[in-house]
């Protein structure tokens, strides 16, 4: 849970790159930003996502990110804020699928 608190409190702390509101990959990164942040915030507050649903959603959105998106980014900003954003909703399926005692 450390990891999951210093991804988001970097994630936090990071400004929105302006590359990203291009929607990279056809891909609406405002959109996938705000419910990976809401998914780590939910968890980081309680433990668990907000509706069960939310940890498949999220796995599409970081499917999307690694497939579309990343490959259409061309500055280095957008590509790190990327890479944290994978790590955040990876590393807030990891604590999820830990308290639920599964393996992923």
């Amino acid at each position: 849970m450390e990891t999951l608190y210093q991804l988001w409190q970097d994630h936090l702390a990071s400004p929105f790159p302006e590359e990203l509101y291009e929607k990279p990959g056809g891909v609406d990164m405002m959109q996938v930003d705000a419910f990976v942040a809401g998914c780590a915030s939910s968890v980081v507050e309680t433990g668990h996502y907000v509706e069960a649903a939310h940890g498949d959603h999220l796995q599409r959105w970081l499917r999307e990110i690694e497939s579309f998106v990343l490959p259409e980014l061309k500055r280095h900003e957008s590509m790190r804020y990327c890479g944290r954003l994978l790590a955040l909703g990876r590393t807030t399926q990891n604590v999820v699928n830990e308290e639920n005692g599964s393996a992923g």
